[in-house]
């Protein structure tokens, strides 16, 4: 499909399916695919879905292209996992009242934003998700020195101190280069997103609004910080949050509001029969935005319980239990959240339901697990003014954490394992970029802080144990117990991390790891469409070799956090391994200065057969592992006993002291 080509046809069908071909599809063999708006908006999984349940929904048909593929057998289909959210979808419905009484597909919008409409999910919220939606657990009080802006005293410039119990809407948005004047003058002096903020709140009924650059004063640093360690209770207590996801910076406002209308939905009849361009999915227009590259944004929604998300297009409603576009049909009681409805960028951004409140082992255990899989990896991909920033631009995360007795140092979490015994604890520093990254200083090499790029949390991590701790080098040379660090600041838990020392000791297992650089177009050839279809490959790339027994070689990718590092004389590597020694976790190190410097990580999983890694190794999936006979050649299938093997037997526990 040639959607350039497509989008010049004098045809207005031809021109609209172009609309809705995502642009990784141009070029490729689609075809449309039909299926009813309740199963494409609600999704196969909502509880509606069965077509008995559906009998009583008035819905319409929706097309969108999905590429054709090819079988092993020869047979054709379609790519099934291709779904509208990404190009949005045509809408087909006859003309008049059928298309006026829809309860689920296309809704036309005005120029300007439907309070009523918004109204009516934010009543709905606030009373029927008393549990879900209200205050997270940690921030159960207001902010200390909180301010706020009266939205109802227009001739005033600046903040207020806010008062007790206050009900405010918080902004979420992009500073760029626009600065409020130091001056107090009128209101005219805000960007145009806070006089949108201004006006979107009074049309919600509410009288104040929190911005960060007007209620935090910027030129005390003193008050910043305190106001910065407090994020977590300044958004999650916020009633709602206004997510300005459209435009560059704070004088673009936002759509729908003010000057700044919007487009309606292109429609066009054909022998009374209507078809309706309906828009991608708002999180596909959301992560196209710059709001949605910026580090600060990313924890102002996640601890936030509501977000309305203004785009270019349509506001779009967020908590943590259900989801609503101003453009889309859905009445209120089929709003819960589910994965297939919701695109899984969308759910990236709230937290799991079930660990929003109560401190049970259970709970803590999901929302460490949460921090690890979910809100690290999507923080670090974000970009930052000031790379400075990185810790305190997450600060709000961890706080939000601390009611668990989950701490960070320079931004590695740590957990205690045993409540009786303080010296056992987990201390996460078992993480790999997916692609080389820039070093980040003066933060230390073994935290993700001290690099800027996109991370995933493996395992295993480092478990302290007789044969494993952890000490911190302080400026005068003595050390302390990393647990002991910890027992210090409980009692002071607003001290700075970033002034703290940067040198860790640590004593564990260490052996010399080998690479050789490999291809494996073979294997990627060999493992057949349907692998190749989910984005099981085998990366080009180095490799840890490490040799299991005679004859047997596994090959284990190694992912470098710097680009060129020399390996041809091979790496130390500090053995992080669970008690059945079945996973294990190499730290690649190399000597810098009087320290070491990391520079890498390998993964390494006991599987008795090849296999792929799922595209990127997102998550907390398992990593690719070949293994080769004595001429090199891969081997599908090989037989692991229990004892230890080669490239660990002459392992030498140390201590290394890395920065």
């Amino acid at each position: 499909m040639d959607c350039d080509t497509l989008g010049q046809s004098s045809c207005d069908v031809c021109r609209m399916v172009a609309q809705v071909t995502p642009r990784h599809l141009n070029g490729e063999h689609c075809v449309l695919q039909a299926l009813s708006s309740s199963l494409t908006v609600l999704g196969p999984s909502h509880p509606t879905s069965d077509l008995a349940k559906r009998k009583h929904i008035i819905d319409c048909t929706v097309l969108f292209p999905v590429p054709k593929i090819k079988f092993e057998d020869g047979t054709e289909g379609r790519k099934t996992d291709t779904n509208w959210q990404d190009g949005g979808c045509l809408a087909v419905v006859k003309a008049g009242d059928q298309e006026r009484s829809l309860e689920i597909g296309p809704r036309q919008i005005s120029s300007f934003v439907d309070f009523d409409l918004v109204r009516s999910w934010l009543n709905h919220c606030t009373t029927q998700h008393r549990d879900d939606c209200r205050f997270a657990a940690g921030s159960s009080s207001q902010a200390q020195g909180l301010k706020v802006i009266d939205c109802f005293n227009p001739n005033s410039k600046g903040a207020i101190d806010a008062p007790e119990n206050c009900k405010y809407v918080a902004l979420s948005y992009v500073w760029g280069n626009t600065a409020v004047p130091k001056e107090e003058g009128k209101d005219t002096d805000f960007p145009q997103v806070v006089h949108d903020a201004i006006q979107v709140t009074r049309s919600l009924n509410e009288r104040y609004l929190w911005v960060d650059q007007l209620c935090i004063d910027q030129e005390d640093e003193t008050i910043k910080r305190a106001q910065v360690a407090q994020m977590n209770q300044i958004y999650s207590r916020a009633h709602l949050t206004l997510v300005a996801a459209a435009g560059a910076d704070a004088s673009y406002g936002l759509p729908g509001i003010g000057s700044r209308p919007r487009r309606p939905l292109q429609r066009i009849v054909l022998n009374n029969i209507a078809i309706i361009r309906m828009l991608p999915h708002t999180s596909a227009q959301t992560f196209r935005s710059t709001w949605a590259s910026r580090g600060w944004t990313y924890q102002e929604c996640f601890l936030s319980t509501r977000r309305l998300i203004f785009t270019e297009h349509e506001v779009f409603y967020l908590c943590n239990t259900m989801d609503h576009a101003e453009t889309v049909k859905k009445p209120l009681s089929y709003s819960r959240l589910t994965k297939t409805v919701t695109a899984a960028n969308f759910l990236e951004l709230i937290p799991s339901q079930s660990s929003l409140h109560g401190v049970s082992g259970e709970l803590i255990e999901l929302r460490w697990n949460q921090l690890k899989q979910k809100q690290l990896p999507n923080y670090t991909k974000r970009q930052l003014t000031k790379r400075s920033d990185t810790i305190d631009a997450a600060r709000g995360l961890f706080r939000a954490l601390e009611i668990s007795m989950i701490r960070h140092y320079y931004g590695i979490p740590f957990r205690r394992i045993d409540a009786m015994n303080r010296s056992r604890y987990i201390f996460s520093l078992a993480w790999h970029h997916q692609k080389v990254a820039e070093r980040n200083l003066p933060f230390p090499s073994w935290s993700w802080a001290g690099w800027v790029g996109g991370i995933q949390m493996s395992e295993p991590d480092f478990c302290s144990s007789d044969d494993q701790e952890i000490e911190i080098k302080k400026e005068d040379g003595s050390t302390i117990p990393l647990q002991n660090w910890f027992c210090g600041q409980e009692q002071s838990a607003t001290s700075e991390i970033k002034y703290a020392p940067r040198v860790l000791g640590i004593s564990a297992v260490t052996v010399w790891v080998n690479f050789a650089r490999r291809s494996w177009i073979g294997l990627n050839e060999k493992s057949g469409v349907q692998s190749q279809i989910v984005g099981m490959t085998f990366a080009s790339g180095e490799y840890a070799v490490l040799p299991i027994r005679e004859g047997l070689t596994a090959w284990c990718y190694a992912y470098m956090d710097y680009d060129n590092v020399p390996l041809e004389a091979g790496l130390l590597g500090l053995v992080f391994q669970t008690k059945q020694q079945k996973r294990y976790s190499i730290l690649l190190l190399r000597k810098s200065g009087d320290h070491h410097e990391r520079v890498g990580l390998v993964r390494v999983h006991s599987w008795n057969l090849t296999r792929a890694a799922t595209a990127g190794n997102s998550g907390n999936c398992d990593p690719a592992i070949i293994y080769t006979d004595t001429e090199g050649t891969p081997l599908d299938k090989v037989a692991i006993s229990d004892e230890k093997p080669i490239w660990l037997q002459e392992a030498v526990k140390r201590t290394i002291w890395i920065s």
